[in-house]
């Protein structure tokens, strides 16, 4: 896939998870998986994105009052202020959320 086309496209953490197991378990007769905190790791280092694009590749938690972030400029902050993926989860957890999947309820 080219570079260019390949940076513009939006992935699910779900799909991130499928192509990391995918490529150690490829041409392997084992079921190897990765920890999900080492790919939160991967995903921590990975290029600067707005949270937008973060919660829309981790869509089972929502921010609903967004805490965390700067309310005066919360627009702005969200849509257009380029953060990792380890900022993005650190000023979620300030914030109050809504759990989509019911696996996060417990937590």
């Amino acid at each position: 896939m080219d570079k260019d086309i390949f940076k513009k496209e939006t992935f699910t953490y779900d799909d991130i998870e499928e192509a990391v197991n995918y490529g150690i378990n490829y041409g392997t007769d084992e079921d190897l998986t990765i920890s999900e905190s080492n790919i939160q790791q991967w995903l921590a280092t990975t290029k600067l994105r707005s949270a937008d694009n973060w919660q829309k590749l981790n869509p089972d938690i929502v921010v609903i009052d967004p805490d965390g972030w700067d309310k005066k400029n919360h627009k702005k902050n969200w849509y257009e202020e380029l953060i990792t993926y380890q900022e993005y989860v650190q000023r979620r957890e300030q914030s109050s959320c809504m759990f989509k999947n019911k696996k996060y309820e417990n937590n």
